[in-house]
């Protein structure tokens, strides 16, 4: 596995909200987020999945909360091999006033997409799915978890962590 430059950490859904934790270098975030107006979890997946394809690119995340707004951005030069992750914090939806840098920073490629996989894999294994939908207020996004699950980087990850246990 690569250096940690990017830690990324989602807590179960309870009652319509998840904790999501980010670390870039010494810096740290948490925010809790609510399953609305936006699917968090679900962006996050997509998010995964654009960088499971190493598309040139940027994907942003809203995280949710009552009344603070944080968008979680990532964008992809893959001429590079890195991605910027930058986070930016809101005082509510409406976004009337400028977002406050919480976390900015620059990361491999693959680092990323290991502390991204490695987050879904924690996520899905502490989340039963047949509790997801009551928990998070949104249905279980089985097609893009079968997307993230069949790539081989996913199935690579789950070999390491499988030598790493024994």
């Amino acid at each position: 596995m690569r250096s940690p430059c990017l830690v990324v950490d989602i807590d179960p859904p309870r009652a319509g909200w998840i904790v999501l934790r980010i670390s870039l270098g010494q810096e740290a975030l948490d925010v809790v987020a609510s399953y609305t107006p936006r699917d968090s979890i679900t962006d996050f997946l997509k998010v995964v999945v654009f960088l499971l394809d190493r598309r040139p690119g940027e994907c942003t995340v809203t995280l949710n909360g009552e009344p603070e707004e944080v968008d979680l951005f990532f964008g992809v030069n893959a001429d590079k091999d890195e991605v910027k992750v930058r986070a930016t914090a809101y005082p509510d939806h409406k976004r009337s006033r400028g977002g406050d840098v919480r976390l900015d920073g620059h990361c491999s490629w693959g680092g990323t997409l290991d502390a991204c996989l490695l987050a879904v894999r924690d996520f899905l294994r502490r989340t039963p799915e047949d509790r997801y939908e009551a928990d998070w207020g949104r249905p279980f996004p089985s097609a893009l978890v079968t997307r993230i699950e069949s790539d081989r980087a996913f199935k690579t990850l789950q070999r390491r962590a499988r030598e790493n246990e024994t």
